[in-house]
């Protein structure tokens, strides 16, 4: 009973400092990454406690006891909870703390994009995404597998692989992040764009192909990040969102997103022949308990039951050393994860996860789980402030600034299930990525109007 009544405790405190954040900056972006965060620390612990109670052995997550540790709901599993929820209260706290209330931006002309060139750079990074694995896919085909069984375990094998992921993550956001653009009209606060039929066919056939691509790869995390990142552009952006169209679209597209866990298992010649609608609607219905909210979450009690040693900064060492390419130094520091997994012994052959309070924990102690919530309330924070005063232009700093909360906000649901080491993609495929989109397609914006300047000049010679 004492789990559940913390638990009732830690949700209601963590739910008045999210209401607290909402009435000091408004922001949409804020809730929606509380939301994540404690999707991916707290919430499996309802069903863990419950059946517990009722003495239930059938939850679809206990396959993970046998492949990583049995879970006991006793003192350490109620010490696991108390640490989620310190790591929760401490990134609320430093949001709180710095967060500036909702005050109008700094007035400078929105960024002009080209919509042509948002198509162009989506449609080359789907296409070479494409191409590379492309033999994994006719293997899938010949074989009766599926595309993302192929490619889990054959990747090391396939040349190029990391440029494949690379490309992957890039060709989904301009569709969404274009999409966004043309909802939100003339008046958009940051980006803008034009309008027409033509624009959104072109952007509506590009996420159509991109997400079919996914689909056929299995690939979820994307397609999460540029729906996230995507609604809440719009909702920052335009002068007047419409908040019930938005639900409805978001439901829909979410709905698709959780379908993804249904044809990861299809082979890929049935996705169109052998798909079961009741079978899809059932997994899709059961998104509320999927196994994705409880491996990270597990992972707490897994290393204060087996008294896993703390590394003290190995991952700060190994974030700095990431600055190195892998191929050029095979034998640089590895991240906290592979510690964790050796550590208490998990099934091989399998991947896990490691929650971002625990990977502070095994570094820190239970300072570290402090320490991470802080610097990442404090991140999340300033990336807003900086998009509330970013100066004029259309430089890739100033796109970074633009695009940065948002895109932050979005890359929440993967960061907060890796360790510290997490920072460096964060920034580089969930902040840099969309930022070089927009900076981009505003240089083709600017070069356009340099064309028509210097032929209009020549024609006034002439």
């Amino acid at each position: 009973m004492v789990h559940l009544l913390v638990l009732v405790g830690a949700t209601v405190l963590i739910g008045l400092l999210a209401w607290a954040t909402w009435k000091r900056t408004r922001s949409l972006a804020f809730l929606i990454g509380t939301g994540a965060l404690y999707l991916w620390s707290l919430y499996g612990a309802w069903f863990i406690v419950g059946d517990d109670h009722v003495g239930n052995l059938d939850g679809s997550y206990q396959y993970l006891f046998q492949k990583l540790f049995p879970v006991a709901v006793d003192a350490m599993y109620l010490q696991a909870i108390l640490l989620y929820t310190l790591f929760l209260v401490s990134v609320q706290t430093a949001v709180l703390l710095t967060a500036r209330r909702d005050v109008a931006q700094s007035q400078f002309d929105p960024i002009r994009v080209s919509h042509t060139m948002l198509w162009i750079m989506g449609a080359v990074a789907l296409g070479g995404s494409f191409l590379i694995v492309r033999d994994n896919l006719v293997e899938a085909a010949l074989f009766n597998r599926s595309g993302y069984a192929v490619t889990a375990a054959g990747h090391e094998a396939t040349p190029l692989f990391v440029i494949h992921q690379v490309l992957s993550r890039f060709a989904i956001i301009p569709a969404g992040l274009g999409l966004a653009i043309v909802a939100s009209g003339p008046g958009g606060r940051w980006l803008v764009g034009g309008r027409g039929l033509r624009v959104v066919t072109g952007y509506v056939a590009l996420l159509m192909a991109t997400f079919a691509f996914s689909l056929a790869m299995g690939n979820k995390n994307e397609l999460l990040f540029a729906l996230i990142f995507s609604l809440l552009f719009y909702v920052g952006n335009s002068p007047a969102p419409r908040v019930g169209r938005l639900a409805v679209i978001g439901t829909v597209a979410f709905l698709g997103v959780a379908l993804v866990d249904f044809v990861r298992a299809l082979p890929l010649l049935d996705l169109a022949t052998g798909f079961d609608a009741a079978k899809a609607w059932a997994v899709v219905s059961n998104i509320w308990t999927s196994n994705e909210a409880f491996a990270a979450h597990m992972s707490m009690y897994g290393v204060l039951h087996e008294h896993v040693p703390l590394t003290y900064g190995s991952s700060l060492v190994s974030l700095a050393a990431s600055v190195v390419p892998r191929v050029l130094w095979e034998s640089r520091p590895a991240e906290i994860y592979y510690h964790y997994v050796a550590s208490v012994g998990a099934a091989e052959g399998q991947g896990y996860t490691i929650h971002h309070a625990t990977a502070w924990y095994l570094n820190f102690g239970v300072a570290g789980v402090v320490m991470g919530g802080a610097m990442l309330g404090l991140i999340w924070s300033w990336l807003r402030e900086r998009q509330l005063v970013s100066r004029g232009g259309s430089g890739l700093i100033r796109c970074a600034w633009t695009v940065g909360f948002f895109a932050f906000t979005a890359g929440l649901p993967n960061f907060v299930r890796s360790g510290p080491e997490a920072y460096k993609p964060i920034v580089v495929y969930s902040i840099l990525f969309p930022a070089f989109i927009v900076w981009a397609s505003a240089l083709a914006v600017r070069f356009a109007r340099a064309l028509d300047r210097a032929r209009t000049a020549e024609v006034l010679v002439e």
